[in-house]
């Protein structure tokens, strides 16, 4: 038997059967491979020098990193968007050529994936391309551009709570800060650093109160408490170890709550005066021994509701009535044997004839009472409320007209209330509740026709009282509720669609709503909340003193799908 080739042999064909067949292949030529190597590696080199010689001219000439938001200005160059901003700020020049320069900023739409691609190439150099590429695709799912939400939060800060926490950059977030210090209660705390909080309390004194405990320094909380308002409470934020006696004077200088949040070691009889000159209700947080006769008096003139805060052995008659004359609603506190003609007398002037022992209520008093405020009939013994007594306080004030006895609500008494108020519809007999003065009250106040009885509530009188306040449709039977009827309700008043039947609630409708009245879009169907008809609820409170928490409420009722669209094209159209 012959032996079979070696490994060796076949691979140099010989007595191998299958050579003839194996010679037609092509050969492998060692030679030929390493020189295609060395080939293919100088052209990688190649390509490497030529991508980082395109990344070298894409590098930004202020930061000299590569541009996470790249943008082209008038000179032709490609900057990081931050950094030109932030030299345009300061001057007017090129950073290039130090010629002058317009503020013109294009984004650089081909440069930006240039840049991204150079970035993969770019090692530590590339990773913000890198994270920012990987944060636009997220915010590409949320329906806007990271650059619209930038441009949100500059116009307002407090909009970063709305987004995502994990999309909560550096550069929003400081942005968010500089609009609205709160905002720093929506930083994410690996970004909440010692500088941001400064920014913060230097732009909202409030802010304090958001800042990490750790990071309120002495310096920060005496920022915080020198920039405060009037009444605020600033001082309640600064940590008890920082509440030094220094501090704590400036506080009371500045704020008329501060001295009970003035640690009780601190609260000497200087302060407390200081306190007192400046609030005297001040009075409530002065420690009782330093309750003295004279700072007592000091208090009550300052305000009258000190009283309350008045030891019982301090208060005399002189204090009762510098009190009385500068609040009548510290009566209450008087006790009913201190009350001597002359207080009686202040308290009927004053309008407060219920706080005066009721065996001292004369007709003189009562009267005096009646004439300078109707609803004082409340409190006039039923022996002395003479007719002539509830006609003087009803031509003030029909609101009276309820404390009116039954037997004396004649046909006459009741037109006279109703013509001057038709809510009093309510309190007339019922069978003195005619068609007529029905009609009387609804044209005095829309309102009236709740208390219209049903058999009268026609379809004439329910649209006259619609046409007098939107708000009367509630009180409309459900059968008269017509389209045109709802449509003159919403059109006078916003808040008249939540009293609009379901199937009548049309897109139309709903938006004549909302644009009337925000709120409105509480009550619009969930299949018409539309980023246009939310977008016009959210810039109808954009005015509002109240503007922040009117904004949670109509952002509490839109869609969490479209919520931050919503929020964004609200800010920046």
């Amino acid at each position: 038997m012959q032996p079979s080739a070696s490994l060796c042999d076949r691979k140099r064909g010989a007595a191998d059967p299958g050579a003839e067949e194996s010679d037609k292949r092509p050969k492998c030529d060692d030679t030929n491979v390493g020189s295609e190597l060395r080939a293919t590696v100088a052209e990688c080199s190649r390509l490497r020098a030529a991508v980082e010689a395109c990344g070298k001219e894409l590098v930004c000439p202020i930061c000299h990193e590569l541009p996470v938001d790249p943008v082209t200005a008038e000179d032709g160059r490609v900057y990081e968007r931050a950094c030109i901003t932030q030299w345009f700020g300061e001057k007017n020049t090129s950073p290039m050529t130090n010629q002058p320069m317009g503020s013109t900023l294009l984004d650089a739409v081909q440069a930006r994936a240039v840049v991204r691609a150079v970035a993969g190439w770019a090692g530590d150099k590339g990773e913000k391309v890198r994270q920012r590429s990987k944060m636009e695709t997220a915010w590409a799912k949320l329906g806007v551009s990271y650059s619209e939400c930038r441009e949100a939060i500059r116009a307002d800060g407090m909009a970063i709570a709305h987004v995502p926490e994990e999309l909560r950059t550096e550069e929003l977030c400081k942005l968010a800060v500089e609009n609205d210090g709160c905002a720093i209660d929506c930083v994410p705390e690996a970004l909440c650093t010692a500088d941001l909080c400064d920014i913060a309390v230097r732009n909202t004194y409030c802010a304090l109160q958001y800042v990490p405990e750790k990071l309120r320094t002495a310096e920060l909380c005496k920022m915080a408490v020198r920039n405060q308002y009037l009444n605020s409470d600033v001082l309640l934020y600064v940590p008890e170890a920082r509440r030094t006696a220094e501090l704590c004077k400036m506080a009371v200088e500045i704020s008329l709550n501060a001295l009970q949040y003035v640690p009780e070691a601190l609260r000497t009889a200087e302060l407390c005066k200081m306190a007192v000159e400046r609030s005297g209700c001040a009075l409530e947080h002065v420690p009782e021994a330093l309750r003295t006769e004279e700072l007592c008096m000091m208090a009550v003139e300052n305000a009258g509701c000190a009283l309350r805060y008045v030891p019982d052995a301090l208060c005399t008659e002189e204090l009762y009535k510098t009190a009385v004359a500068k609040n009548s609603d510290v009566l209450e506190y008087i006790p009913e044997t201190r009350f001597t003609e002359e207080l009686c007398k202040m308290a009927a002037e004053s309008a407060s004839i219920e706080c005066v022992p009721e065996a001292r209520r004369t007709v003189e008093l009562c009267v005096a009472a009646v004439a300078e405020d109707a609803y004082e009939i409340a409190y006039v013994p039923k022996a002395l409320r003479a007719v002539v007594l509830y006609t003087m306080a009803m031509r003030q004030s029909n609101l009276s007209f309820e404390q009116v006895p039954e037997e004396l609500r004649t046909a006459e008494v009741c037109k006279m209330a109703v013509e001057n108020d038709g809510h009093v519809l309510e309190h007339v007999p019922d069978a003195l509740c005619t068609e007529e003065l029905c009609k009387m009250a609804v044209e005095n106040s829309g309102h009236a026709l709740s208390s219209v009885p049903d058999a009268l509530r026609t379809e004439e009188l329910c649209k006259m009282a619609v046409e007098n306040t939107g708000y009367a449709l509630e009180h409309v039977p459900e059968a008269l509720r017509t389209e045109e009827l709802c449509k003159t309700a919403v059109e006078n008043k916003g808040s008249a669609l939540q009293h609009v039947p379901e199937a009548l609630r049309t897109e139309e409708l709903c938006k004549t709503a909302v644009a009337k009245y925000y709120r409105a879009v509480a009550y619009v169907p969930e299949t018409l909340l539309t980023e246009e008809l939310c977008t016009t609820a959210l810039k109808s409170c954009a005015d509002r003193a109240d503007r922040y928490y009117e904004k949670e409420y109509v952002m509490d009722n839109i869609p969490a799908a479209i919520r931050l669209r919503v929020l964004v094209r609200s800010v920046i159209a």
